[in-house]
């Protein structure tokens, strides 16, 4: 595991942040900040800080190797059918109706 982050942390280095061009710098930062962790400068082994959304929040890997879906697309879609069958902000009884049909 280690070496596979060392792997990754170097390619990161390497090809992507001194690769790109300056108009990039500004979105590399942010995605670093928020996702990745910016690199701890008073860290003698360049570890980084834990970022705003750590990995565990945004990743899907566990999600996939679960067999669990990666969106909320049958969410969305079983709320649209409600919409259009319910129509918007409808009353009580007609909302537990509906649900108990469905």
């Amino acid at each position: 595991m280690f070496y596979r982050k060392l792997i990754y942390r170097n390619y990161y280095r390497k090809f992507i942040k001194s690769q790109s061009p300056a108009e990039l710098a500004p979105v590399i930062h942010y995605f670093e900040k928020n996702y990745i962790g910016l690199v701890d400068p008073e860290d003698e082994n360049c570890s980084r800080v834990v970022p705003k959304y750590p990995p565990s929040y945004w990743n899907l890997r566990k999600r996939i190797q679960k067999g669990l879906p990666r969106s909320n697309n049958s969410l969305e879609a079983w709320h649209k059918s409600l919409s259009k069958d319910v129509g918007s902000h409808p009353d009580v009884n007609k909302l537990a109706k509906h649900l108990k049909n469905e």
